[in-house]
């Protein structure tokens, strides 16, 4: 087992299923099962792959103190993580939008704030 130290980004990230590019307009779409947020970022998912690995990190990052970063906390003590150089310095959680399709093309947006 190490001890890593990391240094990288923390966002909450929801994905979204699309039948396909480029999108065709509609008002509204029911993609059951295919809306799904969750706590990522390379920062974060480095960390979590390394900690399930056994190694011991430290992950050093930014988030907003907003209901998306108490998200990330919890996330983060689900999977072992501390948040003990997480800061909770900023206004709001930064976030992304994944579009994706079957045939595995996306298309990300990303507000790092």
């Amino acid at each position: 087992m190490s001890n890593i130290l990391i240094c990288g980004h923390i966002n909450l990230e929801t994905t979204l299923r699309v039948d396909q590019f480029p999108l065709n307009y509609f008002p509204v779409c029911y993609p059951f099962f295919g809306v799904r947020s969750t706590t990522a970022g390379v920062g974060y998912n480095i960390a979590k792959a390394l900690s399930t690995l056994g190694n011991q990190v430290r992950l050093l990052s930014l988030i907003g103190r907003d209901a998306m970063g108490q998200l990330v906390q919890h996330s983060m003590a689900a999977d072992g993580i501390s948040m003990e150089a997480v800061l909770a310095a900023m206004p709001e959680t930064c976030q992304s939008v994944i579009l994706h399709d079957a045939d595995g093309r996306r298309q990300i947006h990303t507000d790092y704030r």
